[in-house]
């Protein structure tokens, strides 16, 4: 098991969670430790990126200029919700976005993506690694579901 685990860390660092659920399928590693172990690691990035965007929107003065900014951005993006309309309905779909975006199986582009969307949105930590975990969840199952059949076909 320890050495399932080490490959399936490995192939996560090198190609990203997509990368480790093929990669896993490909050698016949067990999918259950690829998808604790896949989830564990995007659950482990969240904190990373929530402490690396909080710290530097304090301790910088571009982090402090772009702090000030997503605020002003912020309020101005509260104020038309309230108005309600398209804007209204825009802002019912944030949590959607998130998701969504935590989805993507492209490297660079889950994970990273949501923890700063939510840090842009004004999401708290607690709600937004809810939200990034049910992207990563889904982004995980239709990444395997793709996978699963071709590749154990494929494998004889």
């Amino acid at each position: 098991m320890l050495t399932d685990a080490g490959i399936i860390f490995t192939s996560y660092i090198a190609m990203g969670r997509t990368g480790a659920i093929a990669s896993s399928l490909l050698l016949h590693e067990n999918v259950v430790i690829t998808l604790i172990v896949s989830l564990a690691l995007d659950f482990f990035q969240i904190p990373v990126y929530g402490i690396i965007l909080s710290t530097s929107t304090r301790t910088t003065s571009l982090g402090r200029k772009l702090g000030t900014f997503l605020d002003n951005k912020r309020q101005l993006w509260h104020k038309r919700m309230a108005d309600g309309g398209f804007w209204g309905w825009v802002g019912r779909m944030q949590p959607l976005a998130v998701i969504a975006v935590a989805v993507i199986p492209i490297r660079g582009c889950g994970i990273i993506s949501a923890c700063v969307l939510c840090f842009m949105l004004g999401f708290s930590r607690v709600y937004g690694t809810i939200l990034i975990m049910t992207g990563s969840i889904i982004g995980a199952m239709a990444t395997l579901g793709l996978l699963y059949e071709p590749l154990r076909l494929m494998h004889g």
